[in-house]
This record gives structure tokens, sequence and C-alpha cells, in this order.
């Protein structure tokens, strides 16, 4: 069961963060921590789409949605980026 995984496609330019099934707080930090990093990993200039996948998602507590809802807007928001629907250059 994928509780949570961010992985990098570069044949279909997609980042995908996913979070899956039960979740602890310590999970969902661990899930945070990795997609932070993910989209300053990739080269500068390079376009992207990101497909953010909850599909499942179940927070064991109150404390593990909050350590996951503001994530991605931030990353984004970091980036230079604004939510909309079409692909993003990093």
């Amino acid at each position: 069961m994928v509780r949570g995984a961010n992985t990098w496609d570069p044949a279909a330019a997609v980042v995908r963060p996913v979070l899956s099934g039960p979740m602890t707080t310590d999970d969902a930090r661990a899930w945070a921590d990795g997609f932070r990093v993910l989209p300053a990993a990739l080269p500068t200039g390079t376009p992207f789409k990101l497909l953010y996948d909850m599909g499942g998602f179940a927070p064991a507590d109150l404390a593990a949605r909050k350590a996951t809802r503001e994530v991605v807007p931030r990353a984004i928001a970091a980036h230079g980026m604004r939510p909309a629907v079409h692909a993003y250059t990093s």
C-alpha cells in the first residue's frame, strides 16, 4: 500500500505526489519532506506538469491532515508558479 510517494516521470514531464491509504503524522511529514525537494531537483527551466493524487488518503488524525494540506500550494508558490491547469516551468 502506497502511503506517500513522489515521483518524476521525465518521458511524460510529470511530477506526481501521491497520498494514499492511512497516514500518521510521521508518514505525512516524510511525504512532505520528499515532495519539497522533488521540484527543486529538476533542471532549471524544465517544463513539467503536476498531478496530485489523494485517492484513498486517510489521515490518522487532524495533525496528519494538517501536515499535508499546505505542502503542494506552498511548493507551487515557492517556485514562482500559481495553480492552473497547464504545464509549468521550474
